[in-house]
This record gives structure tokens, sequence and C-alpha cells, in this order.
């Protein structure tokens, strides 16, 4: 990582160029500009704190890459401040990214009354979050909401996580996936009573509305 200064001919808005090479097809599309404080700052910014930003591009975006599975990448970049005739500083910045870490093992393990529910399987089975696939930390944040926002849907409210583990092994680029949700028993529905004047009687509203005692 380093950071070079350079006095060019510059643009006159703020430009920051982030080249990914080799390219990396989990990168594609990413605005990674948006990972950096440099990339906030207008044209008329002070040179201190242009400086500083510029001098934090490298670790700012090594820890971008990070959540997308690229823990060891080489970034240089290159900042060219504004010149005495008002025009705009821009930064130039090139990242090789490595080789990824990728999911070696994935154990997910759901415990009570749950385990017979198909929509977990399948939302697990729809996750990208596979063996074999490149980390990617949302997407592990994504299936630990996907499960549990299943089981609340199905009357599961004091499931918990007894265990959510995301370990990593920058140097052997590997991750391994542990998960296990405690689903708990659901909440049913008991005895049904209406209060006040009714329109309709009790056993037509609980026709219209769908709710049954047990549910």
């Amino acid at each position: 990582m380093g950071l070079a200064l350079t006095s060019a001919a510059l643009p006159a808005s703020p430009r920051l160029q982030i080249t990914v090479d080799p390219p990396a097809k989990a990168l594609r599309g990413l605005d990674l500009a948006a990972y950096t404080q440099l990339a906030e700052e207008t044209c008329d910014a002070p040179a201190w704190r242009l400086q500083r930003h510029a001098q934090d591009l490298p670790e700012q975006l090594t820890q971008a890459l990070r959540a997308f599975g690229y823990y060891a990448p080489e970034v240089t970049a290159e900042f060219f401040p504004a010149t005495a005739d008002k025009a705009c500083w821009s930064a130039e910045v090139r990242i090789q990214p490595g080789e990824p870490v990728r999911i070696s093992r994935r154990q997910i393990t759901v415990l009570g009354e749950a385990q017979a529910l198909p929509a977990l399987p399948e939302a697990i089975a729809a996750s990208p979050v596979q063996p074999g696939a490149i980390l990617h930390h949302g997407d592990y944040e994504a299936l630990k909401r996907t499960l549990m926002r299943l089981l609340t849907q199905q009357g599961y409210l004091d499931a918990r996580w007894q265990q959510a583990v995301l370990r990593v092994n920058p140097d052997a680029l590997s991750a391994e996936v542990i998960l296990t949700l405690d689903s708990g028993s659901p909440y049913r529905i008991g005895a049904l009573s209406y209060q006040g004047e009714l329109p309709l009687s009790a056993q037509r509203l609980q026709r219209i509305s769908g709710i049954r005692t047990g549910d």
C-alpha cells in the first residue's frame, strides 16, 4: 500500500478514479469510492484534510474489500493536489485484489420445533452462502436475517442464535460459517373473544377474519 503526490493537469471538479486490475467478478459494479472519505470532499476543501484523506485511501479500501472476501489486496494511491490556478484535486487508485477467501465449511443447525419447517432448508439452499463460494459478509448477514424472519412469521417469537460464528483464516484463504438457531416453540392463538356492540355475530366475524384458535 502507498501514496504518491504528483503535479499534473487537473480536472475542474473532484475525481477519484479506482481501477481493479486484474478485474474481479465479485467486485464488478461496486462503487468502491463510496467507502472512502476523500470522495465526499469538494474542490475547496482544506488542503490538510485532503492530504489526510488521501493518505487514508489504501487503508480504507483494504478494509472495505474484506467485506467482499478480499483480505490481502495491494492498494496504491496517487493524489494530485489543486494548483495555483484553482484547478481541483484528483486521485487515482490501483487495486490488485489478490485471491479471495472462500467458504470451506458451512454448518447450519436448527434446534426446536422449527426443524420441520420446509421454508428454512429452502432459504438455506437459495442463499449464496455455500461451500466453495467467495466469502461475502453481506450475504452472511442476509442469511441470518432471512432465517430469523421466517421463524418470526411462523410464530417463533423466542427464536435466538445459540451460535453465530464466521471464522476467517486469511492465510489459508478459507472461512467457516457455523450457525446454530434455537427456534423454541411457536406462539399460538388462544381463545377468541369479542367485546362491545358487534354489527355481526362472533361466529361470522371469526369466519371473515380467518383467525382460528390454535393457529
